[in-house]
């Protein structure tokens, strides 16, 4: 199965020595588990971000980097709130 990890408005990977998505890439890849976690611009808009989005995985998807023939799950973390949001998508066009 593939995970990809999206950050919301305002994140980022890494700054100052702090990493917005705490590990879960990590903890998802030592379960066996494809991870891919997109750098969005952290201030444009929904559009701009969700084109940057649909092409980094349009991408993972040609390169090999996720399987297209694997269930792909869209998971965007929620950071002290309560729950978090996930789509499931198939790389099948």
């Amino acid at each position: 199965m593939n995970i990809i990890l999206v950050h919301g408005i305002l994140g980022f990977r890494e700054k100052f020595g702090i990493e917005y998505l705490r590990n879960i890439a990590e903890h998802f890849r030592e379960k066996g588990f494809t991870v891919l976690a997109p750098i969005l611009d952290p201030t444009q808009g929904i559009e701009f971000r969700g084109c940057q989005r649909r092409d980094q995985i349009n991408a993972a998807f040609a390169s090999g980097s996720i399987d297209p023939s694997q269930k792909t799950h869209i998971n965007r973390p929620q950071h002290g709130r309560a729950g978090q949001r996930v789509d499931t998508v198939t790389g099948e066009s």
